[in-house]
């Protein structure tokens, strides 16, 4: 359940940043992270109690940090930073089949649409 949790979380995260026009690098990094923490053989929660998450490869301190985060919180801080950068009608066109962080993204800045009615 946590495992899941935190996946989900990392991925959201890693569309935010994609959204608010963040480095690719750090996106990655993110992107990267939700698969590794997805394929991990053992116990999440077991892995955050022993502070070995640094030891999965792709993980370094900030990435530990938010996954603890994710995890422990039900309103991890950074992620509800994140999506406090966008209207809420924003967050709604992810919803639609079809239409990624770079469309939206466009449809923002070019088009100036900031909900699903607009």
């Amino acid at each position: 359940m946590v495992k899941k949790k935190v996946v989900n979380g990392l991925e959201e995260i890693a569309l935010l940043l994609e959204l608010a026009g963040e480095s690719p690098f750090r996106i990655r990094a993110y992107e990267n992270a939700a698969r590794t923490i997805k394929s991990l053989p053992y116990d999440l929660e077991e892995a955050i109690g022993e502070g070995s998450l640094q030891k999965i490869k792709g993980i370094g301190t900030n990435l530990s940090e938010r996954i603890q985060e994710l995890a422990q919180d039900e309103n991890p801080p950074y992620l509800v930073e994140l999506r406090s950068r966008f209207r809420p009608g924003v967050l709604e066109m992810f919803r639609i089949p079809g239409l990624g962080p770079k469309k939206i993204r466009v449809l923002m800045d070019e088009l100036e649409v900031r909900s699903i009615g607009e």
